[in-house]
């Protein structure tokens, strides 16, 4: 369950530092104030810590994943800046949901197959 965590976790990571939100959508502009801090394209990326602190924790038959950034709210949630522009960055879309399926479906079977043995 670990490995499909971390799949997650790295999509994720690839898609929001390429200014995709979960349904692979640009984000809203930066304002021009922030955009002349920034000097880039929106990835929701200045210190890159809210991305890196996403944790995975493997359990019996599910996985839990994080953003453990206080940041990932804002942006996921409250809308983050003066602005507060909402940015649909963590969560699995539509696409991605299908991808899932027929991974979570190996993995299961997977495991069945150590039980029998």
């Amino acid at each position: 369950m670990k490995e499909l965590g971390n799949k997650v976790r790295e999509r994720t990571r690839r898609r929001t530092k390429s200014g995709l939100d979960i349904n692979n959508k640009k984000f809203k502009k930066y304002t021009t104030e922030y955009m002349e801090k920034k000097k880039t394209n929106v990835n929701l990326t200045l210190t890159g810590k809210m991305l890196k602190d996403i944790s995975v924790k493997a359990k019996k038959n599910a996985v839990e994943i994080k953003a453990k950034d206080k940041k990932a709210k804002y942006h996921q949630y409250m809308g983050a800046g003066k602005s507060k522009v909402i940015r649909t960055w963590f969560g699995i879309g539509k696409d991605f949901e299908r991808i899932l399926k027929v991974l979570i479906g190996r993995e299961f079977r997977r495991i069945n197959k150590k039980k029998v043995k």
